[in-house]
């Protein structure tokens, strides 16, 4: 007689962790399977028991570790390790040649455009002859 578990199965859609939908499955269990509770012999005692671990709602499980292992907790100075990680980003991309090249070739076209728009004004006599540019 086959048994019957908890299992979370990863379905492929982004979900933040400990958001992944719970389900009742028979064996034999996909590869990917995570067991949470079981065995059962029949499917109503495994659906009673993903009732009691998810209150109704298995799309919103509760804090199951049964089948899961110790709860992780993370070091609270994680971030200086992150602040270290972007201060190297951001020295790597200051230190880019080819970023800088790019930059200056965008301020030469704004300066050359900025230049035009000042002859072709003065030109019209829109602007008064104030503004020192040799026509």
């Amino acid at each position: 007689m086959a048994k019957w578990w908890v299992v979370n199965v990863p379905s492929g859609l982004p979900r933040d962790p400990g958001q992944e939908a719970l389900t009742v499955r028979e064996e034999p269990l996909p590869v990917d399977a995570q067991k949470v509770a079981g065995p059962f012999d029949t499917e109503a005692e495994a659906r009673k028991k993903l009732s009691q671990l998810t209150h109704g709602n298995p799309s919103l499980p509760s804090q199951v570790h049964e089948a899961q292992g110790p709860v992780h907790v993370s070091n609270p100075l994680d971030f200086v390790q992150e602040i270290g990680h972007w201060i190297g980003v951001l020295v790597t991309d200051i230190t880019d040649v080819a970023m800088w090249r790019s930059i200056g070739w965008i301020v030469l076209g704004a300066a050359m455009f900025i230049g035009g728009v000042f002859l072709w004004l003065k030109d019209k006599g829109v602007l008064p002859d104030v503004v020192p540019i040799p026509v």
